[in-house]
Order: C-alpha cells, then structure tokens, then sequence
C-alpha cells in the first residue's frame, strides 16, 4: 500500500499535477519582471495614474494594459511613464506600440532591469475549467502581490474574447501578468466585478501586439492619436461586416417587406 502511494504522488509530481509550482514558487521566480507603472503630470510631477506591468523581453520590453498610460498617449506633453522596479529604482519608459481594441500596450525601458532574470514567457494553450491561475500586480499602490484563482472558461458577453478569473483582482494591478501553474503568461489582468470576479486579457492579443511591433517601428507620439483612430476605424468596420453579411429574415408588411 505505501509503496503504491509513493508511486502515485512520483507521477503526479512528473506530470505536473498537485506538486506543480505554487504560489510561493512563481512570486519569488517573477517578481524582477514585474513593475508597477506610473503616470506622472510633468508639472506637478506627481503620479497621476498608476497600474502594473511585466517584462516579455531580453530587451526591457514592457506589457501594460492601454488604459493605464491613456493620459500619456492622449496628452505627451503633459503626462510621461515610468516604471518601478521590484529593486525600489524608477527608471524612465517610453510608449512603443498599443492596441485599444483589446487594452494592450507595449513599453520599452530605458535602462536594463531584471539583470539576468528570464523574461515571462506567453502561452496560448487552452486552459481547462477549474485550472489554477496566478495574478501579479501591484494593488493600491501597495507593494507587489500575488493572487490565487481558477479559470473558469471564456466571458461570453464581450465581442472579443476575456478570460475569467475567479480571484481578486484589485486597482493598481491592471496591466500584470496571470500565469499557470508553470509560470507561464496566460492573460493580462484588465478589470474585475468585485466578489471573486475578474478578467483577462488572453496571451493570444499580446502576441499579436508584439508581432506587429516588430514588422514596424516604435510609434512616434505625433502619430499617437491617429493610429487610435486607425484602430477604432477598423474595429468598425469589421463589426459592420459581421452584421451586414448575417443572413436577415424578412416578413411582408403591407406592399413592402422589413427585416
């Protein structure tokens, strides 16, 4: 009996089930790439937004969600970024690349950080109900944390696809990452309901981000609010085709026929 039991948990311990990284594991391994990111007001220099991030590559590329460094997209001349660091050090960050369609944003820091940490890596596997998931971030400016939770499944009411995260998600931790048990990049958090209920952003819209950021260079601020538009133009566009090429039953009213 006890030799079977042993058996059990080897195998379970190989394929990744009960003795996979805990929370413990994944912070201690993740917090260097995680920062918090600060909106300051050139003329006060004073926070004015603040919210979370995560490094996705050897070069200090920075995950953020869009709605976090709005200010500085809509007004650069008012509003700069910043990240602060796991060390305690604030280092500058410039905006490269963002998508407003799905809250994405790309920052690139100014100086090195993380040292010879490896950066979080993305995942696209699709999770299965009930899996655990691990939220980092910084919540109401008060350190970094991280937050225990399940997925359970795809939010089926937005046009674009979230994930949901039964854990609590808190203000300041939009824009860090959530991981799987293996540490791996699964959603960005974006927003929670309260009671357990939060939301990501699937790793899939970020790889497509970074994709495009590679075929073109970095966004200069000029052109900032034009590829807004670009963006929410096409977002249109692909939502009007959608609706005019469903198939509308009609019916007769009168001489005429309405949908």
């Amino acid at each position: 009996m006890f030799r079977a039991v042993c058996l059990a948990v080897l195998f379970l311990h190989l394929s990744g089930g009960v003795l996979a990284d805990d929370a413990k594991t994944i912070f201690d391994r993740h917090r260097a790439n995680v920062v918090q990111v600060l909106i300051i007001e050139a003329a006060s220099d004073k926070k004015s937004a603040i919210g979370s991030g995560f490094r996705i590559g050897a070069e200090g590329l920075v995950a953020t969600n869009f709605h976090v460094i709005s200010e500085a997209v809509h007004a650069p001349e008012k509003y700069r970024a910043e990240l602060l660091l796991d060390s305690g050090e604030r280092i500058g960050a410039q905006i490269e690349h963002f998508d407003v369609i799905h809250d994405l944003a790309l920052l690139s820091a100014e100086s090195e950080f993380a040292g010879d940490q490896q950066p979080l890596v993305m995942s696209e596997r699709t999770l299965t109900k009930g899996e655990m998931v691990f939220s980092l971030g910084n919540p109401y400016d008060l350190g970094q944390t991280i937050i225990p939770g399940t997925f359970n499944g795809l939010l089926e009411t937005s046009f674009y696809q979230k994930l949901l995260f039964s854990g609590s998600l808190n203000p300041g931790m939009s824009g860090g990452p959530s991981v799987d048990d293996q540490g791996n990049v699964v959603g960005v958090n974006v927003a929670t309901s309260g009671n357990q209920i939060s939301f990501l952003v699937p790793a899939k819209y970020l790889l497509a981000l970074m994709s495009r950021r590679q075929e073109s260079s970095r966004l200069d601020e000029a052109d900032f609010e034009a590829e807004i538009g670009r963006q929410l133009l096409a977002d249109q566009e692909f939502k009007y085709a959608l609706l005019l090429n469903l198939d509308w039953p009609t019916q007769a009213l009168g001489e005429a026929r309405v949908g």
